[in-house]
């Protein structure tokens, strides 16, 4: 029996180090979805984890007695607040102004009642162990336990489940380990009845919130957004949202907004046309992000291309909007065209591999709000890019907003320019995004004067053109840092500025 009972200590040490890393995951993803700036939010959710539960840890000194009865206890309340985390957390950014003292509360609660809880397994096996082979065992199992929840959470639990259900599974987890504990050291337990009984209720109360939880998210997420929800799925990158408001469908991307139909062909058409009409022939067109066929759609206008090179790092969002009715038809079924190629990849790893040269490259990644999105905005990433440029060739990325966001503009401008000859920055307004910022680079001087609008469009004529090179004083270019990836400035500049706007 003794040997029956050490595994099951074992095992909850396990389940123990496994929901303690993934609650403190969860909780930083959570945050890096509202808040935005992961760095930022993964560094101050850690830290102040770990102070928790150092904190945990010496306060488990005052326990005296009852090593089970109290482990089992801090289980029950782990996992009922662990549990309901994502939720909770969620209710409080869509319902009320207090998500951050939710946010710390939750770190400080969950740190400290973890904290407490290693420090008694150690006392409860002693029980059958000396000191010395009990502390590493409980601590090879604890760093084991780790080791498997950073794994199991960004591969499988945060693409699969989701926000919302990775905390709960974690929470039955928990509540498990108080239901096996309380059976098999039932001797030792006080209060016996009452702990099975309640170890029991909290167990049905997460199951049954389980299978409600994507309803609850969906409807939270809805009054978070003022839209309907009419899909949304977290990706293995990212969450992704399809909203309906009237006549208005918007797509959301991790908390950020990526198109408004309302709008989306002003920005798009900024985007590709200007270079479409300055490469004429031979046209290999690269498009670097843009899984939702937008830019795509635009490009396709042209009828002498040559073909086209979709490269989008995330499946899901590029099969919903080739087979989506809505995006079908905002994007005009580009995505099903026969000249289109679709590579599901990272857009560096993809250049690092293919030998192409390409004369038209267009980059409609999202903001770099993060070290990964950052990289695609560096000197190297640059470089690597110019390698398969053709010597007549252009590229046009999108550069975030030169008013909103000076700094960040101004710094994928200069970052471009340490590259390439000629950098052109141009502005346009998006309602929905406010004034839009876009750079062409090339290594021959761009003809800005020869560009001429030929295709049919919404918003770009001829007229339109003379003004999107026309910056105010307060959004023009100005000397900042190059962005590298050992040096990441842009994503300094970029949190630094719009810091200033979302408060």
């Amino acid at each position: 029996m003794e040997k029956t009972e050490v595994k099951i200590i074992l095992i909850s040490t396990l389940v123990i180090a496994i929901s303690s890393i993934v609650y403190e995951l969860l909780i930083g993803a959570i945050a890096t979805y509202f808040l935005g700036n992961s760095v930022y939010q993964f560094s101050i959710t850690i830290g102040i984890f770990m102070f928790s539960a150092g904190l945990g840890s010496f306060l488990s000194a005052k326990i005296k007695k009852d090593e089970i009865f109290n482990f089992i206890t801090i289980e029950i309340i782990i996992s009922l607040i662990g549990g309901c985390s994502s939720l909770i957390l969620m209710l409080c950014f869509a319902y009320t102004r207090v998500y951050s003292v939710a946010m710390f509360s939750m770190l400080i609660v969950i740190g400290i009642l973890t904290g407490l809880e290693i420090p008694l397994l150690i006392r409860i096996l002693k029980r059958y162990f000396d000191l010395k082979f009990t502390v590493s065992q409980i601590l090879a199992f604890d760093y084991i336990g780790a080791l498997v929840g950073a794994v199991v959470f960004p591969l499988i639990m945060l693409p699969y489940l989701g926000i919302g259900l990775t905390a709960i599974v974690m929470g039955l987890l928990n509540i498990l380990i108080a239901i096996l504990n309380s059976f098999f050291f039932s001797n030792l337990l006080r209060k016996r009845q009452f702990i099975k009984w309640v170890s029991v209720s909290v167990f049905v109360f997460l199951f049954l919130l389980g299978i409600n939880t994507s309803r609850l998210t969906i409807k939270i997420t809805g009054k978070l957004y003022q839209n309907s929800v009419i899909w949304s799925k977290q990706t293995k990158y990212q969450s992704v949202l399809l909203l309906k408001f009237k006549d208005d469908y918007r797509m959301i991307i991790d908390g950020n907004l990526q198109f408004s139909s309302i709008d989306e062909y002003r920005y798009h058409e900024v985007l590709v046309h200007p270079v479409m009409s300055l490469v004429k022939k031979n046209r290999n067109i690269l498009v670097l992000g843009g899984g939702d066929g937008l830019a795509i759609r635009e490009i396709l206008k042209y009828k002498d291309i040559d073909s086209i090179t979709l490269v989008d790092i995330d499946k899901e969002i590029v099969e919903i909007c080739k087979e989506n009715v809505v995006m079908k038809k905002l994007n005009q079924n580009s995505l099903s065209h026969p000249k289109v190629k679709i590579v599901i990849d990272d857009a560096q790893k993809f250049l690092e591999k293919t030998d192409e040269i390409y004369n038209i490259v267009i980059i409609d990644l999202p903001d770099p709000n993060n070290f990964t999105l950052s990289k695609l905005y560096s000197q190297e990433f640059y470089r690597l890019l110019s390698h398969h440029l053709s010597a007549d060739g252009i590229i046009i990325t999108q550069s975030t907003s030169p008013f909103l966001s000076n700094d960040a503009f101004s710094c994928i401008h200069n970052t471009l320019k340490s590259v390439f000859k000629y950098v052109v920055p141009i502005n346009t307004y998006v309602p929905t995004f406010g004034l839009w910022g876009f750079n062409m680079a090339s290594n021959y001087k761009i003809p800005i004067d020869d560009i001429n609008i030929e295709v049919e469009t919404r918003y770009l004529d001829n007229e339109v053109l003379k003004t999107i090179f026309i910056f105010s004083d307060d959004c023009k270019v100005k000397e900042t840092k190059i962005n590298q990836i050992h040096s990441p400035v842009l994503q300094m500049y970029y949190w630094k500025n719009w810091k200033k706007w979302r408060g």
